[in-house]
């Protein structure tokens, strides 16, 4: 596969109290995203639609195409955040106590 893919930037965050250090992506997915690429990781090979009857009255499926699949993962997704949102399940997350420094000195590129 000679597919030319964009590279994600990221930030490394060193801790000033130990020597380890923190890698933030400056790009991530959302919940719904997240729970849609589990559905499509989980289901991806064996999702099925309706494709009519064989001979014998019997219902045949076929494998779904990738659009179709992404789209469902998708619709799943969105439909189930939402309704969790409108029954309140949904809680908030506190922001961090101090904000990242994004301009350090000490910030290098990493290839």
């Amino acid at each position: 596969m000679n597919e030319e893919y964009e590279p994600i930037e990221t930030l490394v965050i060193k801790q000033e109290y130990d020597d380890n250090s923190v890698i933030h992506r400056a790009e991530t997915v959302t919940c719904e995203a997240a729970y849609a690429m589990a559905m499509i990781e989980r289901w991806g090979l064996v999702m099925g639609a309706t494709d009519g009857e064989d001979s014998a009255g019997r219902q045949q499926l076929k494998l779904m195409t990738v659009d179709e699949l992404v789209t469902r993962a998708f619709d799943v997704s969105i439909a189930a955040f939402t309704m969790a949102r409108e029954r309140g399940l949904m809680v908030s997350t506190p922001l961090p106590l101090r904000e990242v420094d994004t301009d350090c000195e000490d910030k290098e590129e990493v290839a």
